[in-house]
């Protein structure tokens, strides 16, 4: 008798999801001291919001503040040299060359305090933008030199998880859509939602999708996430 024939292999059923691997990034703005300064006050905290305008970092500037307040003490005292002088002279006792050295000196003590105004206004750094205050480097009390990094903000919609996904997985992937991301360094999985997605000629193989991130303070650039795609994701 004939051997009976091998019955043909069944066909592997289509998987019903992949796992696609993408590394995280997001453009960052670092902030820097702009002389030898030391650190009074750090107003920020890693992961949380910052406003433009905030204050984030306060130096110590002694000799500066004590020179602003004298120059507060000396301007309000020519504002009032110079109203006595006005008085004196409606009744006749200064003439007009002595109003004018008044006016005179009162214009001179206010160049003085918005001086040392602009220059006490550089002990405080102010956030430049809107966003999270992504990484500090300094502590209080530590001295910083010129151009030292002191802390950086990155903007929410720069977090960014870059995905290559296959070409065949396309039909799944809508802007919009969710897609779950496992990171090693989170216990639990977040939601990227998808920005952007080039799916370029019809002989290229993947497909490039950009998926934004809420901030979470422990991942950093460069980590890498992955992303599940299910073929019933809509």
């Amino acid at each position: 008798p004939k051997p009976k024939p091998k019955p043909k292999p069944k066909p592997k059923p289509e998987p019903t999801e992949i796992k696609v691997q993408g590394t995280l990034a997001y453009n960052e703005t670092t902030l820097s001291a702009l002389r030898i300064r030391t650190v009074d006050d750090v107003r920020a905290t890693v992961g949380e919001p910052v406003t433009i305008g905030q204050t984030l970092v306060v130096f110590a500037c002694p000799s500066e503040k004590a020179a602003l307040e004298e120059a507060r003490v000396a301007h309000q005292a020519a504002k009032v040299k110079n109203n006595l002088a006005r008085e004196n002279f409606i009744a006749g006792k200064f003439d007009a060359s002595q109003i004018e050295l008044a006016e005179l000196e009162v214009e001179i003590a206010l160049s003085k305090l918005n001086r040392w105004r602009r220059e006490v206004s550089q002990c405080y750094v102010t956030a430049p933008m809107n966003g999270i205050a992504s990484a500090i480097h300094i502590t209080p009390a530590q001295s910083v030199n010129q151009l030292s990094p002191l802390l950086n903000i990155a903007t929410d919609k720069s977090f960014l998880l870059e995905l290559w996904v296959p070409q065949k997985w396309g039909a799944q992937l809508q802007e919009g859509s969710t897609l779950p991301v496992k990171f090693k360094s989170l216990k639990n999985p977040v939601t990227a939602t998808i920005k952007d997605i080039e799916r370029g000629t019809s002989g290229s193989q993947d497909i490039f999708v950009n998926a934004q991130l809420r901030w979470h303070g422990i991942l950093k650039p460069g980590d890498v996430g992955t992303a599940t795609i299910s073929k019933d994701k809509q």
